[in-house]
């Protein structure tokens, strides 16, 4: 009932077959929990102090990367991607490590896509068709196939106005809101989603603040990497610290294809990660007065 009286939330459909959102407030917020869920259960997999919950762990991950399939999040998706190639890569020694990583990367990957590309059916998806058929076909063609997709240039077309257009108009933005849905409704825009957090920013609180969050987001991603250098390789610290980092990489990607810091219930993760990987580096920094002092000055 909400979904069907729910105004200006037309991509809930995929060619009438409604996305799956849980209990959520929408799909684009189950799947990045689905996404977040599945980095961290292939980190926690990985660390070998879990011992015999490993085998939960990666069972966890691999039923998880089913479900984000049938989210139809492309976006997702190649949040998930990153974020495992992060996880497996900064775990390598060597430059042997690093193709051995990459290779086995490729297996899950290439598993799912098979299953997938298997089970979707092109001419349900051009009609009214079964459910998962509908979303396989959906994440399938949009994730092998991403610029085969009328999306992407749409989403191409609207940054172009806003970085040549919108944004020159009023550098310093126009207000919070300015690009939400309140926005919308107010001024019966018809333009097509921004799908870019800092975008939106520099729309609403200006250019200084859509640089601002893009540093701290680079910011808490090399602290993170120098914590997990700091740790002692293969202990649960530097397991750790290896998915803290494939989450904050996930998290940039997913705020440059999409709003993640705008859904209510996955920015506050993404924030506290960000705290908590600044809060463990001043720690570090700031445990004996001799780091105190030279930082001072």
């Amino acid at each position: 009932y909400w979904i069907d009286n729910t105004d200006l939330y037309s991509s809930i459909s995929v060619n009438k077959i409604k996305r799956a959102l849980a209990t959520f407030n929408s799909a684009e917020e189950w799947g990045r929990y689905v996404q977040l869920g599945c980095i961290a259960a292939f980190g926690f997999g990985i660390i070998k102090s879990e011992g015999k919950k490993r085998l939960f762990w990666f069972s966890s991950a691999f039923l998880l990367i089913g479900m984000l399939m049938l989210t139809g999040q492309r976006s997702a998706v190649f949040g998930l991607f990153l974020g495992l190639a992060v996880l497996f890569l900064t775990g390598a020694g060597n430059l042997r490590s690093v193709i051995n990583r990459v290779c086995l990367l490729l297996v899950p990957i290439i598993l799912v896509f098979a299953v997938s590309t298997f089970v979707a059916d092109d001419e349900g998806y051009d009609s009214d068709g079964e459910s998962v058929n509908t979303m396989l076909t959906h994440t399938t063609k949009g994730t092998v196939k991403p610029a085969g997709e009328g999306s992407l240039y749409a989403r191409f077309d609207t940054w172009h106005r806003i970085i040549t257009k919108d944004i020159p108009s009023n550098p310093l933005g126009n207000g919070l809101g300015a690009d939400g849905l309140a926005a919308t409704r107010e001024t019966n825009n018809t333009d097509d989603p921004t799908d870019n957090h800092f975008l939106t920013v520099a729309l609403s609180a200006g250019v200084p603040a859509a640089l601002l969050l893009i540093l701290i987001l680079i910011r808490a991603l090399k602290l993170s990497l120098r914590l997990l250098r700091n740790s002692e390789r293969g202990s649960y610290e530097y397991g750790m610290w290896r998915i803290t980092t494939a989450l904050l990489a996930a998290f940039v990607l997913n705020n440059t294809f999409g709003t993640t810091f705008t859904i209510y219930s996955v920015a506050p993760i993404g924030w506290l990660i960000i705290g908590w990987v600044s809060s463990a580096y001043g720690k570090i920094e700031f445990e004996t007065e001799e780091n105190f002092e030279k930082f001072i000055s």
